[in-house]
């Protein structure tokens, strides 16, 4: 990987971290060089602003979550159940990269640029989440069919880590949640 990159993506990840432990509020250029270990002028070497740096730290963050490349000899419901598997041990071992995710997708709401681009990443995650449907699920299964399973899947995945995050009080009342969910989609055989 070459020097440039490296910097880039150290910069990304360092900004998905700046903004779950500080918020919004927190993230300046000043934070952001200084917990990447770069200078300010090195940030704007490798993009236009801060603004940039936001976009495509949430896209790589939410395009490359694992349950979005399962493995070759999954069934559709070994999928389904590591889905909720990652989803709860994620809650656990990321706080500031959930509150990071959940920042940006409160800031769409107020901000139509950041809109755009989430609503972009949100129809890339779903077409992919389809795309894995139609390989995992049963011979018969229509491409419609599968469209609107992936998307059930992104959209309760979406809203599953939400709660977790924000009640985990309630853990064991969304795990079964997500288990009729899978039974629903994909019963035991």
């Amino acid at each position: 990987m070459a020097r440039g990159t490296d910097t880039r993506d150290r910069i990304l990840d360092a900004a998905v971290g700046l903004l779950g432990e500080m918020g919004i509020e927190g993230f300046s250029a000043a934070n952001l060089a200084a917990v990447a270990g770069v200078s300010k002028a090195n940030l704007f070497h490798h993009f236009e602003n801060l603004d940039q740096i936001v976009l495509e730290s949430f896209e790589r963050f939410a395009l490359n979550l694992p349950m979005l490349a399962p493995d070759e000899d999954m069934t559709l419901r070994d999928w389904l159940v590591g889905i909720g598997d990652a989803a709860f041990g994620f809650e656990e071992a990321s706080a500031d990269t959930m509150r990071a995710y959940f920042l940006f997708m409160a800031k769409a709401l107020f901000d139509e640029q950041l809109r755009k681009v989430v609503l972009g990443t949100v129809e890339r995650g779903s077409a992919m989440m389809a795309d894995i449907v139609r390989k995992l699920a049963p011979a018969g299964t229509s491409d419609r069919q599968a469209e609107a399973i992936g998307n059930l899947i992104f959209i309760t995945g979406d809203g599953m880590a939400l709660h977790l995050f924000a009640f985990p009080e309630r853990r064991h009342l969304i795990a079964a949640a997500w288990g009729a969910l899978v039974n629903s989609i994909a019963p035991e055989a």
